[in-house]
């Protein structure tokens, strides 16, 4: 499946509409999504209306925690120190009385995801961003959803500093790192090389998450999908018109890296994305099969984080990077036109009469005998 998908300025339709320049112009609701006017909003109601409810709860249900957390006194107890937007800092989680607020926040910032619009994700960017610096430990997996959001919003090299500093900082340097110390650095990797080579960085798993695996995954693709077009002609990886481009002040990181590119470029951003993508099935089996079928994820409930290897932790992961992925213009057809277990091979499957799908890690090549199907088939003659 390459289901193409769009992160727009806002959500009318109209070519002549810029996007988000008078807040008159704004839903009321949601205050994330913009219209030409009067009559495009109500045109529009219907199919935003679900949306922009849940949005507007829960940020009314995040101001009410918010609001009693910055009046709780506090008077220095232990359970819930004075002032613990200041005085507790980076170490947020581990006071029982901002769970609450911390748990509001996270609802808040994901319900903002369910409106595909550049307010909407720099929103819940921002919520999130400033999470982690209220709670570096980050219990509830913030960190795995920054850098896809600011993929999203083509700031590659932001995405790979944040990628970088927490694969280094986690998964190498320091496994004993402490997270809630507020006078160790912090995030603090700028300008790394972007196109540097991916081995002896992020493929441990240490804190190497999935879904920065799949990110960092679409990052490379991304790159090679656009020296590719710089050789061939054709286009760019993100799916917008011309009119719904993000504004970029320099162009896109490749642009300002390789202003000549060179086939070596495209061949090194070809070998780096496709042993990334066979860290992300060696690390979990079920992820790229669930992207490729357009699987509608289901987010798991339970601790965090889910089992290495298991389902849930590819539903979730799947959850954090899909609409990036369906943005990015022929990024999942690239996927699905390779075999994970052999480069340059299409990804099938073992026919299954009774339509059971096997784990991607079950993938068998066509020899020209077996009775194979092709990922988006249902039975033998759909086969080719």
């Amino acid at each position: 499946m390459d289901e193409q998908a769009f992160l727009a300025p806002a959500r009318c339709f109209c070519e002549e509409f810029e996007g988000p320049k008078d807040p008159a112009l704004a839903c009321s609701g949601c205050k994330v999504v913009y219209y030409c006017g009067a009559a495009h909003q109500k045109e529009d109601r219907k199919s935003h209306k679900a949306a922009c409810s849940f949005i507007k709860q829960t940020r009314e249900k995040l101001e009410h925690e918010e609001s009693a957390l910055r009046n709780n006194p506090g008077a220095g107890e232990w359970c819930m120190p004075a002032d613990v937007f200041t005085t507790r800092v980076g170490r947020f989680w581990s006071i029982d009385g901002t769970r609450a607020y911390m748990k509001a926040r996270f609802a808040a910032a994901n319900a903002l995801l369910l409106v595909h619009t550049i307010p909407a994700v720099e929103m819940a960017l921002a919520h999130f961003t400033d999470m982690l610096r209220l709670n570096r430990n980050d219990d509830l997996g913030v960190a795995d959803i920054v850098p896809v959001l600011l993929l999203r919003l083509d700031r590659e090299q932001e995405c790979y500093d944040f990628l970088k500093w927490w694969a280094v900082t986690s998964a190498e340097t320091d496994p004993e790192h402490d997270y809630a110390d507020v006078n160790l650095p912090y995030l603090d990797i700028h300008g790394a090389d972007a196109l540097e080579r991916e081995e002896g960085i992020f493929q441990r798993r240490g804190r190497t998450s999935l879904s920065h695996l799949a990110t960092l995954t679409l990052l490379k693709l991304h790159f090679f999908l656009e020296l590719k077009g710089k050789f061939t002609g054709h286009g760019t990886t993100k799916g917008r018109s011309p009119s719904q481009q993000i504004p970029k002040t320099g162009g896109s990181l490749m642009e300002t890296r390789t202003s000549q590119p060179k086939a070596l470029d495209m061949i090194q951003m070809n070998i780096q994305y496709s042993r990334l993508m066979h860290a992300v099935n060696n690390a979990n089996q079920h992820f790229w099969e669930l992207l490729v079928d357009g699987a509608t994820p289901v987010v798991p409930k339970g601790a965090y984080p889910p089992a290495p290897g298991a389902i849930e932790e590819a539903h979730l992961a799947l959850h954090h990077t899909q609409r990036a992925w369906q943005e990015s213009k022929g990024a999942i057809k690239t996927i699905e036109e390779q075999d994970i277990a052999s480069p340059g091979a299409k990804i099938i499957r073992v026919y299954n009469p009774e339509g059971a799908k096997r784990p991607i890690g079950d993938v068998a090549r066509w020899k020209g005998t077996e009775t194979l199907d092709l990922i988006k088939s249902s039975k033998p003659s759909d086969a080719s």
